[in-house]
Parts: C-alpha cells; structure tokens; sequence
C-alpha cells in the first residue's frame, strides 16, 4: 500500500471499516526556517495582508509535509490507517517554529455489512465437556415478520465429535447490556468436515420484536446433541459451561481473524497452566493444546514468580490509584526495581493504546496484572 492510499483522521474510526489491529502511536516533525514571523518588515506587511498568503502557505507546506511523514512511518510498521491524528504548532525562538503530527497507526478492513439481510454474532461461551465450539450464530431475514432463519457456525476438534444435530439455547446480549433467550431451538448438520468450521442447516426461529441488529454477543448453550449420525441422544451438563463476559465484541473479532473462528477467549499464561484461545486448561510444561491441537508458544515471564508476586503486594494499593491503563502503563516504564516486567509492560501497551480508542481500560489493565502475575 501507498502513502496515497492510506487514510488518515483527527477522529477514533472510519465508516464502514473495523479496526483488526492496534500497532503503535508515532510522531512526526518538521522544523521551518527562520525568519517567517520575526522580521520587522514581515510584521508590516502582514499587519497590511500583503504578505499573510505566503505565511499560510508556508504552515501548510510543513503540515502536509509533518502527515507525510507520518504516513511513512505508518507504511514501514505495516499499518493502512491512522487514526487521532493531532497537529501541535510550537516556537522554538522568535525565528523558528516546529510542527508536530501524532497518530495512531491501525490496520483496517472494510465491513462486510448486509443490510436488512443477515447477522452475525459472536459466541462468547463454551462447554469443555463438548467436543466442539459454537463458534457464530447467523440470522437471515425470512419474509413473515417477526421470524428469522438462524444457523450455527461449528468447530469439531475430534473425529467422532462432529455434531449432527443440537437443541440448544440461545442468549443474545444487545448494546445495552439486555439479554433476551431463545429456548430450545433444533439444529442439524447435513455436510461438515473434520478440519474446517461447519454449518448447521438454518432453522426457522421466532424473535419477535427483538432488534437482532442491536446484538453484539452471543451464549449458546447445548443442551442436547447427537455425534456423528448416531441415534445416541446427549443429555449435556449445563454446569460445565463457561461465559466469557469480560471480553468485548471487537476484541473477540479480532481474536477471531487471528487465531481461528473457534476463539472464545484471549490466551492466558498462569502459575501452573495456561488457558488456550479454545478455552481448554493445559499444564504449563506442554506446547500444545489436549482440545484444538494449537501449538502455543507461551510468554513466560521473567523473575521469579515469588519476586513478582511479592513486588505487586508493595506496589497495588498505588496501582489501584491510577485512573486508567495509560498511567498504570506510566507507573510500570518508570518502575526502578531488578525485576525484568516486560512482558507486562508489553500487554499494558496494548490496552494504552486500545484505551484511546474504546475508552477507559483500567479495570481491564488490573485483570491483566493480576493473571499475569
């Protein structure tokens, strides 16, 4: 991609795009001669506007020139897009004057929205005790009101997993945080295959007056399943299945285009095990997951853990006083202590630079502190 291609804006995102990754916040500079505003006869004759054109020109050039540069160093670090681009204008003497452009460098794709179509929702829940994931439920629009086609997208991770048919509930949550259910819904599955995600054939379902155009996460919980064809009916404890409701639906997305559609929840590295993208818990001496078979190289982190845990019994009453992830990133960088932090330093990053956009993530950074250490 070229410099001519990239967008760029003051604000945090662009119509009709999603934002798949976060990469870094840059800066650019440039510094414009000397004598533009200090000479006596500059001053006349700007004061007369014979000569303001020329000034206005020349801050402009050096804008253009500032975002150019900024766009360079977007392309080199892989982005297609800046966002929060801010312009500053700074003297330095009476005869020199700096601008300075900052932004933060994305990577975006258009959406792939069907209007007055279809949706598709993201399922944030899973049974460890099923050898598959509900990865997305799809809604299509049928011509009777009040009535919709709805399947399910499945990820089997066993040869004798694959689900032919399921009743399930389904619990759709909208942006305002109201969860409405569909109970005992009946799905089958005519073709699949062992390696890719399957669907299940659409079932016609009865919504109502609920705005599926306003839902942004899904729980499926199975309640009963039949495997490969067979006439064996499952009865499935419920008890086991788990809610991944910290996650939002665009950090999921993007969990999602990343690791695989059967993604559930972020990758979480513990004392004594380590929590797959799937779900599944493994011991921390192994590299691949028991349930999808992911081979994880897993961040270990650095120190001692009694030093760490240690060192965070000093600091988090102080922690706990910062108002969001960028000062408990700040507290982090300016730490003096021998104990190597950087792999926590690097995740709070990432939530700095996701808080700009999304809003205040500190609960978000004290979570990820805790897990890690």
């Amino acid at each position: 991609m070229g410099e001519d291609d990239m967008l760029i804006t003051t604000g945090y995102n662009f119509e009709g795009y999603v934002i798949t990754q976060y990469i870094d916040v840059i800066s650019a500079s440039v510094v414009l001669g000397t004598g533009i505003f200090s000479s006596f006869g500059a001053a006349v004759a700007d004061f007369s506007g014979s000569r303001g054109g020329m000034y206005e020109d020349k801050l402009e050039s050096g804008r253009e020139q500032a975002l150019k540069e900024l766009q360079k160093q977007a392309q080199y670090l892989d982005g297609n897009a800046i966002l929060g681009i801010d312009v500053d204008y700074t003297t330095f003497t009476g005869d020199v004057m700096g601008i300075v452009a900052t932004g933060t460098v994305v990577r975006i794709e258009k959406q792939n929205i069907r209007k007055d179509s279809g949706y598709s929702i993201p399922v944030f829940s899973y049974n460890l005790g099923l050898p598959f994931n509900v990865c997305t439920v799809n809604f299509e629009n049928a011509s009777s009101e009040g009535v919709v086609f709805g399947n399910l997208e499945i990820k089997s991770y066993f040869e004798k997993g694959i689900a032919t048919a399921l009743i399930v509930d389904i619990e759709l949550e909208d942006i305002f945080k109201n969860v409405v259910t569909l109970s005992d819904i009946v799905f089958r599955t005519h073709t699949y295959e062992m390696d890719t995600s399957y669907n299940t054939e659409f079932a016609k379902i009865s919504v109502g007056d609920i705005r599926l155009d306003l839902m942004q996460k899904a729980y499926v919980i199975v309640k009963k399943v039949i495997l490969n064809s067979s006439d064996k009916v499952v009865e499935v404890d419920t008890t086991n299945q788990i809610r991944n409701e910290q996650m939002n639906n665009a950090d999921l997305e993007m969990l999602k285009k990343k690791e695989g559609v059967d993604t559930v929840r972020d990758l979480e590295t513990l004392e004594d095990k380590w929590i797959c993208y799937c779900g599944a818990e493994n011991a921390a001496d192994k590299t691949q997951c028991y349930r999808c078979r992911r081979e994880i190289a897993v961040r270990k982190s650095v120190g001692s853990e009694g030093e760490r845990r240690k060192l965070w019994m000093e600091i988090k009453d102080g922690v706990r006083m910062k108002r969001n992830a960028e000062e408990i990133y700040t507290y982090f960088c300016e730490l003096n202590n021998a104990i190597d932090l950087d792999d926590i330093v690097y995740e709070l990053k990432i939530l700095k630079l996701k808080e700009a956009l999304q809003g205040n993530m500190k609960e978000e950074a004290l979570y990820k502190i805790e897990t890690m250490i």
